[in-house]
């Protein structure tokens, strides 16, 4: 077989695979390989990084013109193009009606985001891994800095910086630094307020005890658990309906990849301390990106699927939660029993606190039993699972919401820590206008109530019939009308 080079691959207008493109622009194998370390935003390390990364962001804003794959507005869109334009309209107004290389290259890349534009759930995880280390390459060949590596946003980090945006992003007055502010974000995060202030627990890192990469039963799996959960709480507590709270406006403000390199981060730790990926076909599923010289590149899951297999690291791993360990893939798929279930109707959440009774589920396999007395006897092996379904909105209500089992009468959310069951957004249940209608979500928000409702059990604070109660952690958006359409509690 003839050896492709990466010239012919080019002049060919073709896509280079991504085995070939590690080839020519890394060293493999051997002691001389480099692998880049990324830090954590509030490091020294991570500091010089950032003020390398403001001056990329203007030259790729100010001095690239936006037919560039190399542009601002060509990575942003990538992700997803801006919600008042479509992607063709955009093509045809940066490219004109001829052909170019450029013009099949964003055709190919734009609005690929996975699963916002395609439904594939599974593939958050990689897309957005292949996204952030192509754009990476790019900052790093365009700042003349090869030292360049990519810093992290730890928001979930314990003290001070808890939830707080790092100071380089809120300097609008810097001459070099003022690239990496948006105005647009919420209230108080350019002012060093945390992003979670009026929503505790969004943050958490209970993902990590996710034992399945995928979703098992009731358990909704390591990937769909932090897309739907820190990832989308995280994009909707820091900017609005035009910033970072919007997928198509998101990749517009430069915090959204210190965000997906944490993401990255707990990805990696979760692997370290033992989850498994899925195999198979997956594994072949392939995307399209720009690479640092603008040059088409084709990359597939397995490539990405470890950074074993990749030349960075991270200064820090999460350590091992002390929850089960991850199974092996493939698992034996669980099948949850119905327990207690609200009546099957699209629930619409208003700007006020919305109680649920839920009512023992009429379905043969459900025991027909007070909530209380099944959880008396339930059995050490089994879990109990608050799931909520079927979110959508009409466009972004800008906040998040959080939902609490069995708050007693007159007492205040803020005084009803042991009843928070978690939080949930709308951030990915926004139908797009370049998504083909009626395309199934699967996804679902899962919480494990096991623990709290044993601790309610025990204080005589568990009722037969248990009460939902969803509140917004803000004033949602008048013209938003969000609805979940099933809120569930399941054992398995």
């Amino acid at each position: 077989m003839k050896k492709v080079s990466r010239r012919s691959f080019v002049a060919g207008m073709g896509a280079m695979p991504f085995a070939l493109w590690l080839q020519k622009e890394r060293i493999p194998i051997g002691p001389l390989r480099k692998t880049w370390v990324r830090y954590e935003a509030r490091t020294t390390e991570g500091q010089k990084m950032l003020k390398i990364y403001a001056d990329t962001v203007n030259t790729m804003m100010n001095s690239t013109t936006a037919g560039d794959p190399r542009s601002w507005i060509f990575q942003w869109y990538t992700h997803a193009v801006r919600p008042d334009r479509t992607k063709a309209g955009e093509i045809s107004s940066i490219y004109g009606g001829g052909a170019s290389p450029n013009k099949t290259l964003a055709t190919d890349a734009w609005s690929t985001c996975q699963p916002h534009f395609s439904g594939d759930e599974p593939s958050f995880l990689p897309w957005h891994r292949m996204f952030v280390y192509f754009f990476e390459s790019i900052i790093r060949k365009a700042s003349g800095h090869n030292e360049f590596s990519l810093p992290y946003w730890n928001y979930s980090v314990t003290g001070a910086a808890h939830g707080v945006i790092p100071p380089e992003f809120t300097n609008s007055s810097d001459p070099s630094l003022k690239w990496l502010f948006r105005s647009n974000r919420n209230p108080g995060v350019n002012t060093g307020t945390a992003i979670d202030a009026s929503d505790p627990g969004a943050l958490s890192l209970d993902v990590m005890k996710q034992t399945t990469y995928e979703p098992n039963g009731a358990a909704s799996g390591f990937n769909a658990d932090l897309d739907g959960g820190i990832h989308g709480n995280v994009h909707v507590d820091t900017g609005d309906s035009t910033n970072m709270g919007s997928v198509p406006w998101a990749a517009r403000d430069p915090i959204f990849w210190l965000h997906h390199c944490n993401l990255d981060r707990l990805w990696a730790s979760w692997n370290k301390n033992g989850g498994v990926n899925p195999g198979g076909p997956w594994l072949t599923k392939s995307f399209t990106f720009a690479d640092l010289n603008g040059t088409k590149v084709t990359a597939t899951v397995d490539h990405f699927d470890s950074l074993s297999k990749l030349d960075y690291t991270y200064d820090r791993f999460e350590p091992s939660p002390w929850f089960k360990r991850p199974l092996p893939w493939p698992f034996e798929v669980a099948h949850p029993t119905p327990l207690q279930i609200h009546e099957l109707a699209e629930i619409p959440l208003t700007a006020q606190t919305t109680r649920l009774a839920m009512t023992t589920a009429k379905v043969p396999q459900a025991p027909q039993e007070a909530f209380t007395a099944h959880v008396a006897k339930l059995a050490p092996d089994k879990r109990v699972y608050l799931v909520i379904k079927n979110l959508r909105s009409d466009t972004h209500p800008g906040v998040t919401y959080q939902v609490f089992i069995d708050v007693p009468s007159g007492r205040s959310l803020n005084q009803a820590s042991a009843h928070r069951v978690g939080t949930i957004n709308f951030f990915g249940a926004v139908t797009h206008h370049e998504v083909a209608p009626n395309q199934p979500d699967s996804k679902f928000f899962s919480f494990d109530i096991t623990d709290i409702v044993k601790g309610l059990q025990a204080n005589k604070l568990l009722q037969d019939k248990p009460v939902v109660t969803i509140v917004p952690s803000g004033k949602p958006a008048a013209d938003a009308k969000p609805v979940v359409g099933e809120v569930s509690i399941l054992e398995q």
